[in-house]
């Protein structure tokens, strides 16, 4: 195992604080907070060396980031989005090699207007995207309110011509909590606090209606294999019963079944704060607290009873 340890070159309080990371044939994504302390930087990182890969990503963002994505197999776009959900899609400009940002998608103030955004703020902790194939993203889109919360649609964005269509087929409750989509963009699932996860499958460029799977807590974490046939799920802690100790839930989901069934999970005492699925290695790689775990399973998908491997790092909770 090889680690390598990337500085950030200000953390005092929240400032410089990194809530989102992604990577992409050999390059490593964080934001946050900004590096330097202001907001709304992206660092890039060669992760073989350790060394910036270009110069940081800035100028259009104006609050924390809270979320990057990027294509499959695609080193030349990457997106993000701020906690105010203003979507920026970023790009290497052949001509001058150097990388560029436009916007996809306004924040909440200018789609929906100064009263509703400063309504919709308490929900905006949550503001996942991900790539579906490599010409579309998928965000979250306010829907509408009720007396109690806030319900959400998932918008397909066109990130050549900013085109959107609606996915209809489930009205998430309070936030939509995390994407996840496979390389090809044939299937897609979200996750939201009502404890449900909804799965598309895309033909050509249509979608057929929603599988939805509920589960008794919600899934911070999800991550569907490169198939589409089996979903790694994540959750929060909730207590079962009133009496009862709180408790989390690590899941592996059989989605070729009609309806989707569990084929095995794990009792936890974290949060399951990130989820990635390794189907090469029959491995779940999980974060709880300041440690990453790793769980195999079976051929059958069963876990095993104790984790293969538990990193401990001396830093604050791994988010991402």
């Amino acid at each position: 195992l090889h680690v390598r340890t990337v500085r950030w070159p200000i953390t005092r309080g929240p400032r410089g604080r990194i809530y989102s990371s992604s990577f992409n044939d050999g390059l490593a994504a964080f934001a946050g907070h900004g590096a330097f302390g202001g907001l709304g930087e992206i660092r890039v990182i060669n992760a073989d060396s350790g060394e910036l890969a270009f110069d940081p990503l800035s100028g259009k963002h104006r609050q924390v980031i809270a979320s990057l994505a990027w294509p499959a197999n695609d080193p030349t776009r990457l997106a993000s989005v701020d906690g105010f959900a203003h979507v920026v899609l970023w790009n290497e400009d052949d001509a001058t090699g150097l990388w560029q940002g436009k916007t996809l998608v306004e924040n909440d103030a200018v789609t929906w207007g100064e009263s509703t955004a400063l309504a919709l703020r308490p929900y905006r902790a949550f503001v996942p995207i991900t790539f579906l194939g490599q010409n579309h993203l998928i965000v979250p889109t306010y829907h509408r309110s009720t007396a109690e919360t806030v319900l959400w649609h998932l918008a397909k964005v066109d990130v050549d011509d900013g085109s959107t269509v609606q996915l209809k087929d489930l009205d998430h409750v309070q936030h939509v909590i995390a994407c996840s989509a496979t390389p090809d963009g044939r299937f897609l699932a979200s996750s939201d606090w009502a404890g449900s996860i909804a799965v598309w499958r895309f033909e050509d460029d249509s979608s057929s209606q929603a599988t939805i799977i509920r589960t008794a807590k919600p899934a911070l974490a999800i991550e569907l294999d490169p198939s589409g046939r089996r979903l790694l799920v994540g959750t929060g802690l909730v207590a079962d019963g009133q009496d009862d100790p709180a408790s989390a839930r690590l899941q592996l989901w059989n989605l070729e079944s009609d309806p989707p069934a569990l084929i095995s999970e794990k009792t936890l005492f974290e949060n399951v704060r990130s989820a990635k699925l390794d189907t090469e290695h029959s491995q779940a790689i999980i974060s709880q607290g300041n440690r990453i775990e790793i769980h195999s399973f079976d051929q059958a998908g069963v876990f095993s009873d104790a984790p293969v491997t538990r990193l401990t790092v001396s830093a604050a909770p791994v988010l991402k």
